[in-house]
């Protein structure tokens, strides 16, 4: 069987080590050293450059006020939140309570008709064991 794919990866695998063998060569490890320390360089210059200009002391400047105006607003909101709290605490209450007394006149309904229930079924127990009764007594008399 020809698996078709297996020149790209014996270039692939080429490649690499060409690669591999390039970038740990000395002359290209010494050139990259040195531009690396010529970055560094520049780098360190081009810091101490912006650190003493007018640029970023503003900009630092700026940034402190707009965090220090975001704290402030921040502290209305809370400040706000917390002088509104106990008005929504007593509305959230007043609520609560509507809703319990929702639930125990529902209860009491369901309970008053429970017990209406319960008295009708027990009446008319007490009106069947009467009618038992009388019915036992006329057998008892009709049999004696």
């Amino acid at each position: 069987m020809i698996n078709i794919i297996q020149p790209l990866v014996n270039l692939t695998n080429a490649n690499l080590q060409a690669t591999s063998r390039f970038i740990q060569a000395p002359e290209i490890t010494e050139l990259t050293r040195a531009n690396v320390d010529k970055h560094a360089k520049i780098a360190r210059e081009s810091f101490t450059k912006i650190a003493q200009s007018d640029a970023l002391e503003q900009w630092m400047q700026q940034s402190m006020q707009n965090f220090s105006r975001f704290a402030s607003e921040c502290m209305q909101s809370s400040f706000g939140l917390m002088s509104q709290a106990p008005n929504l605490f007593a509305h959230q209450m007043q609520d609560f309570s509507q809703q319990v007394e929702q639930g125990i006149n529902a209860t009491v309904r369901a309970t008053g008709r429970s017990a209406e229930y319960i008295d009708e079924v027990s009446e008319a127990g007490s009106q069947e064991e009467s009618n038992q009764s009388r019915g036992k007594a006329r057998q008892q008399r009709q049999a004696g």
